[in-house]
């Protein structure tokens, strides 16, 4: 026990049996309060440990070191080496109100940011009178988890009359204010407002006599303010099922689209080799068409029959007049010298009807003239070089008739047939 009671007004410490690891370092027992250092320092003279509050206090009343009694006065406080303050800050303790039912356990050092927080803290009620108040008790048995739970029950919390006199009382007395209140009768009909004091009722007969008019137009605006909201909702509900509708709508014929697209893709791929054909999906199609100018696919590849390279092409759309033309390029592409000149195979376009995608033109045939075309043009092809192909692959009547242009777009495919020309 502690030879300084008589200058200490409780444990300035934190008290050993709140720690985790039994028995606590002797080393850091404050020798004052006998408890673990809290906010540790020493005495300059003599390098004595003490709690801050604990050698404040004792140097207040004495001027002498605690331990060896030697002469020190407050200005002798030093702080700790850091060592002893980190090995204090580290060690486990129980939460403060563990008594209270908390099992939190927290470094020293996290102890007062826990505790200011802690759900199994006091709590006192904020209303006058009442027994869990600061004003009636310094001790609380209100846990701070449970104090809005209490203040919206407190008897001691102010309400108002629930009459209209406009009385303000501690919830307790409500119900014999009731009994007593001057304003204890009131018309029921919503929006009149009339009232009278208790023990009139003959006189809010008389008023519900001589107010019928009045009542039934409040009544009645009541009634038409009622339907206008509720057609007002009803208009609501049926803009978004409407909104809903379309919505769903749209998106399934954006699946359905998708859906043909890819049966279309699919289809063809079970009659086309994978390597012997290429497809060019051409955007913006309105766009390039209101420029009425030509569109150029990028870089395509077929592959040779002879090497290891391969033939490159383009696809172009000529869209300057009505109707929309489509070529077929052939490029020189790398290493022209490796491939078989002139180039003899039967290509076949295709533009894809959205809906059955069974719209296909062979615009490379067996003709001696599309033959002699490649042949003139072996490598190097001009730049400039138109194809082969039609202005009118898609009439203007097409275009705008028929599910050639989808969500915006063509489609172009293009096959390297097995068959070519000797």
């Amino acid at each position: 026990q502690s030879t300084w009671g008589h200058i200490l007004e409780r444990s300035m410490g934190l008290p050993t049996d709140r720690f985790v690891s039994q028995p606590v370092d002797g080393d850091l027992i404050c020798p004052v309060c006998q408890d673990v250092f809290e906010d540790p320092c020493m005495l300059s003279q003599c390098e004595h440990h003490f709690c801050k509050r604990c050698i404040t206090r004792a140097l207040e009343a004495t001027k002498r070191c605690p331990v060896c009694s030697s002469q020190a006065d407050t200005d002798s406080i030093r702080p700790v080496v850091k060592v002893l303050k980190n090995l204090i800050n580290n060690l486990k303790i129980r939460c403060g109100f563990r008594e209270r039912g908390c099992d939190a356990i927290t470094t020293t050092e996290s102890r007062e940011s826990h505790e200011a927080s802690c759900p199994f803290a006091p709590a006192w009620c904020s209303n006058i009178n009442c027994p869990f108040s600061k004003a009636i008790s310094s001790t609380s048995t209100l846990n701070r988890s449970h104090l809005p739970t209490h203040l919206a029950e407190c008897d001691y919390q102010l309400v108002q009359c629930t009459l209209g006199c406009g009385a303000l009382l501690p919830r307790c007395q409500l119900n014999n204010h009731i009994s007593n209140c001057t304003v204890s009768l009131r018309c029921d009909v919503e929006g009149c407002g009339f009232q009278v004091a208790k023990g009139n009722e003959n006189q809010m007969m008389e008023h519900m006599k001589e107010a019928i008019a009045a009542h039934t137009i409040l009544l009645a605006t009541a009634m038409r303010q009622q339907q206008t909201h509720f057609e007002f909702l009803l208009s609501q509900e049926a803009k978004q099922r409407q909104d809903l509708q379309r919505q769903i709508s749209n998106q399934s014929s954006k699946i359905e689209q998708l859906s043909i697209e890819v049966t279309v893709l699919l289809k063809l791929s079970l009659n086309i080799s994978s390597n012997k054909s290429a497809i060019w999906i051409l955007p913006e199609f309105s766009k390039n068409r209101a420029a009425k100018d030509y569109v150029l696919s990028p870089e395509l590849t077929f592959p040779s029959q002879t090497a290891s390279t391969r033939y490159c092409f383009n696809i172009k759309v000529n869209l300057t007049g009505d109707d929309m033309g489509l070529y077929f390029v052939l490029k020189p592409g790398p290493q022209p010298e490796l491939l078989e000149w002139p180039f003899r195979h039967f290509v076949r376009m295709t533009v894809l009807n959205h809906v059955n995608g069974q719209h296909r033109v062979n615009m490379i045939s067996d003709s001696k003239g599309d033959c002699e075309y490649f042949s003139k043009h072996s490598p190097p092809i001009p730049e400039n070089a138109e194809g082969r192909g039609r202005r009118n692959f898609l009439t203007a009547q097409q275009l705008e008739s028929e599910m050639f242009v989808s969500e915006d777009r063509v489609v172009v495919v293009v096959e390297l047939l097995d068959q070519y020309r000797v």
